[in-house]
């Protein structure tokens, strides 16, 4: 009778890819500040069922490359599974392609950039971004500098002896000040006073 072949199996259905794209910057105060050196991060793994092939990745970085310095010799680095390979900021622009991804492989892509030292932050408020791999468009947003206060209180007694004496005027100033290039909205002053309240009429 006929003796049956070995078993041969094949996966259906295509790659299932799950990215993400994160940037962190070097002081890590989560603000883009001119002059600052940002890290960005694309992640992307394939829960199959089948591998990936010919994938596409690519980020155009098109509201980065004019709040940046020069990328020319900036490294973006390439890694799946631990196997990294180096490419060209240019070559990400333009697209690198992967041959294969397997299933539940992982394909990381790191580069950094340094923020332009005059970037004009009261008009570039935030820098966006937007990478392609396969068929995922994961993209991240980073806000630039934001408001640095300078706080500060003070009290005079009225008459000027810088003694609390019974009954008499006391006058508070407190004076915030925004030393920084960035506006800040919605700004709450708050002072709960715990320790004088008892003390004044």
């Amino acid at each position: 009778g006929d003796v049956p072949g070995p078993e041969i199996e094949i996966p259906t259905g295509k790659a299932n890819l799950k990215s993400a794209k994160s940037v962190t910057d070097a002081n890590d105060d989560g603000y883009a500040s001119p002059g600052e050196q940002l890290t960005y991060t694309i992640v992307s793994t394939n829960e199959g069922p089948a591998d990936a092939t010919n994938l596409l990745v690519q980020d155009k970085l098109t509201n980065v490359l004019g709040n940046v310095n020069d990328t020319s010799s900036t490294v973006v680095s390439v890694d799946i599974d631990g196997t990294k390979t180096n490419y060209t900021v240019q070559n990400l622009i333009d697209g690198i392609r992967i041959p294969t991804l397997a299933k539940d492989s992982t394909l990381t892509v790191t580069f950094k950039v340094t923020v332009k030292a005059d970037l004009d932050t009261t008009t570039v408020t935030s820098i966006a971004n937007q990478a392609t791999i396969g068929d995922t468009t994961p993209k991240t947003e980073i806000p630039t500098a934001g408001a640095d206060f300078i706080t500060d209180k003070s009290v005079t007694d009225e008459s000027g002896d810088n003694i609390a004496s019974p009954g008499e005027k006391l006058t508070y100033v407190i004076t915030a000040t925004n030393n920084s290039d960035a506006d800040s909205d919605d700004v709450v002053l708050k002072d709960e006073m715990v320790n004088l309240l008892p003390h004044i009429d």
